[in-house]
């Protein structure tokens, strides 16, 4: 008969991430009760449960962070281009709810709002780095429309274009 110690079992997993402590105190709660069971063999099975469990939760979180890594992967591949949502979702094998899901819940953000932070953030490099113009960046990457650019890049920086160049360039 094997004797279980819930540091043992939760050592035998590896970590998973998003547990906050409610879930934490929940997980401890139930194995509790499991090591409290009084038949030895029910309380081997229910642990050998738990455990198969949590490495099957552990395995789906590794396949959505996969898939949220090809996204990131694409956007930057399309980094120039104006693609939307659904061209991205067609390639992942996935739908535009079920990716923005998963983004909103591994990275804070939307899959549009992870597309145009990349958008911004390369906006930034070229306006570092480049001889480029605002109105050449904002079409090379993908904006019709030079407003609309100027608009989100405000947005996400505090700072129009122009203004942003001439702060850190200044600064070199």
């Amino acid at each position: 008969m094997k004797i279980y110690k819930i540091s043992d079992i939760l050592d035998s997993i590896e970590p998973v991430q998003h547990i906050d402590k409610e879930e934490i105190s929940f997980m401890e709660t139930v194995l509790k009760k499991m090591l409290a069971e009084e038949d030895k063999q029910k309380q081997e099975i229910a642990i050998s449960y738990f455990i198969s469990l949590l490495k099957k939760g552990r395995t789906i979180y590794r396949s959505q962070d996969t898939l949220i890594f090809k996204y990131k992967k694409l956007l930057m591949e399309n980094i120039h281009t104006n693609l939307p949502i659904t061209a991205y979702t067609e390639r992942l094998k996935t739908n535009p709810e079920t990716l923005s899901e998963l983004c909103k819940v591994q990275t804070g953000f939307s899959a549009k709002q992870l597309q145009l932070d990349m958008k911004i953030t390369e906006a930034k490099r070229l306006l570092l780095y480049t001889s480029l113009n605002i109105n050449e960046i904002a079409f090379k990457l993908g904006f019709e429309d030079n407003s609309y650019f100027a608009k989100i890049f405000r947005r996400k920086t505090s700072f129009s274009p122009t203004a942003f160049q001439k702060k850190y360039l200044k600064r070199s």
